[in-house]
């Protein structure tokens, strides 16, 4: 579990900490079928942070992507899973996590 603190809403990271690979899913699937382009990406080099220059880039999501990204997130949501021996979508099981993950808290 992530300790409170006022700057950090933890209890929503410990909800969605159980379901990351979900996202880490959904994004390699759209790199490995060639879905992402190179231009649904906004290249950043030589970052200024505080006057300190950097050498780094980072890659940023262009409106494209981020609409890629949400609808195939949106079609893993709503396929089917095996969870406790019944077959549910991906969305419902969150609901039941989140809700075990209520009553615990």
């Amino acid at each position: 579990m992530h300790e409170m603190s006022q700057s950090r809403n933890s209890l929503a990271y410990d909800f969605q900490e159980p379901f990351r690979f979900l996202v880490d899913l959904v994004a390699i699937s759209l790199v490995e079928s060639g879905a992402m382009e190179s231009k649904d990406f906004i290249r950043t080099e030589n970052i200024r942070t505080e006057n300190i220059r950097t050498e780094n880039c980072s890659l940023k999501l262009k409106p494209t992507g981020a609409r890629k990204i949400v609808n195939e997130f949106s079609n893993m949501l709503n396929k089917k899973v095996s969870y406790q021996g019944k077959e549910n979508t991906w969305s419902y099981v969150i609901f039941l996590k989140v809700r075990e993950l209520a009553l615990i808290s």
